[in-house]
């Protein structure tokens, strides 16, 4: 028994943890957004990471980034901006799943219009069994989703990690 409630404990800690964490990690979401914005210096440009065990992510990932795109572009009207997805919710991007959910694809053809490249990680897809030919024409499959987030900031990017909001 004793062993029993001990264990509940544990996992009542763990997800009270992982709450603080996600709320902690959209603060930190807010405030990059904030400071970028209010910023008087043109960055290169800004990748957006979106890491994330739910498939359905992107969901609410995409229309998330468009919309700070919006606000970003209206403060730095050329701003290079592009998203590197490389984490369970990359693979709603895959050819067959995005012919499933036709908002994700409408979404990612939005992005695409306005020059928001979105890359995913091969090495992930190809853990996979998946290679580039998986993924249609709207989104790039990069060698490593990390090693494309860490080119682009030696380029001088800004790197933002997309966050879940507080609910």
């Amino acid at each position: 028994m004793l062993k029993f409630i001990f264990t509940s404990l544990n996992i009542i800690v763990m997800i009270m943890a992982t709450g603080f964490v996600q709320a902690d990690n959209a603060t930190i979401y807010q405030s990059q957004l904030e400071s970028l914005l209010s910023s008087n210096e043109t960055p290169e440009g800004v990748v957006f990471e979106i890491i994330d065990r739910d498939k359905l992510f992107l969901n609410w990932a995409l229309p998330e980034v468009e919309k700070q795109a919006k606000h970003l572009r209206q403060r730095f009207p050329d701003l290079d901006i592009v998203i590197v997805s490389h984490g369970q919710e990359m693979f709603a991007l895959t050819r067959t799943n995005q012919s499933e959910n036709p908002l994700l694809k409408s979404q990612l053809d939005i992005l695409k219009s306005q020059d928001i490249q979105v890359h995913v990680c091969g090495t992930y897809a190809g853990w996979r069994g998946l290679d580039e030919s998986a993924f249609p024409d709207n989104v790039d499959v990069a060698a490593e989703g990390p090693a494309q987030i860490n080119d682009y900031i030696k380029l001088g990017y800004v790197h933002i990690k997309v966050a879940r909001q507080k609910m």
